[in-house]
């Protein structure tokens, strides 16, 4: 029978475990200290008023979007009934050719603003968001930091299934926020020239004729 080989290993490789060991065993502990706050930015954002502003905010963008609207689709008939009058009155085909290309370039072009209003609107409540959110950042921060907490996550916006209200500083954040945005429209945000009936009623529709 052949002899068994035995395992030796060495004082270098040893003492490589040993240090491997001892890593991942202080990243493991790090993790297990880390303390990770909670927030509830929707909430936030409803108690000290934001949300209302931003809804007031974006009838008023879409009023002046439909009201933008609707007068370049006026410029455009205009234009286009003296195209056509143009083109009854044009003596071969391809003056009649030559005017229905540029009616159909510039109905294009009419569309492409169109649709370029229709991406101002989304943005302009994006850019609010951010802002609000850029403001809140100091407040969080130093509430984080009054809590010894290393993570703050938004519960309004990510996946948690469970939270132990220990660690949620939606509250304190309200409080803090409503006194650092004390006198301002809607959480410091831009004032809003609508009115509040004005939520109920849909911007007016912007077509085309034929």
């Amino acid at each position: 029978m052949a002899e068994r080989k035995r395992l030796r290993i060495q004082p270098a490789d040893l003492l490589y475990l040993v240090a491997l060991v001892c890593l991942v065993a202080g990243v493991f502990l790090a993790a297990r200290r880390s303390k990770v706050g909670v927030v509830d930015f929707a909430k936030v954002a409803a108690e000290v008023g934001f949300e209302e502003q931003l809804a007031l905010n974006s009838v008023r963008w879409r009023n002046e979007a439909a009201a933008k609207s609707q007068e370049l689709v006026a410029e455009f008939q205009e234009t286009r009934i003296a195209l056509q009058e143009e083109m009854a009155s044009a003596g071969t085909e391809d003056e009649k050719t030559e005017f229905q290309v540029d009616l159909a370039a510039r109905q294009r072009r009419l569309e492409g603003s169109l649709r370029q209003i229709s991406r101002e609107i989304v943005e302009q409540g994006q850019q609010q968001v951010m802002e609000f959110r850029k403001r809140l950042s100091p407040i969080i921060a130093d509430i984080a930091r009054k809590k010894r907490m290393d993570i703050v996550v938004d519960s309004s916006s990510s996946s948690m299934l469970y939270c132990n209200g220990k660690v949620d500083m939606t509250a304190a954040v309200v409080d803090a926020a409503t006194e650092a945005f004390a006198g301002e429209a809607g959480g410091g945000g831009e004032q809003a020239d609508g009115n509040v009936d004005g939520l109920s009623d849909p911007p007016p529709e912007v077509t085309i004729a034929p």
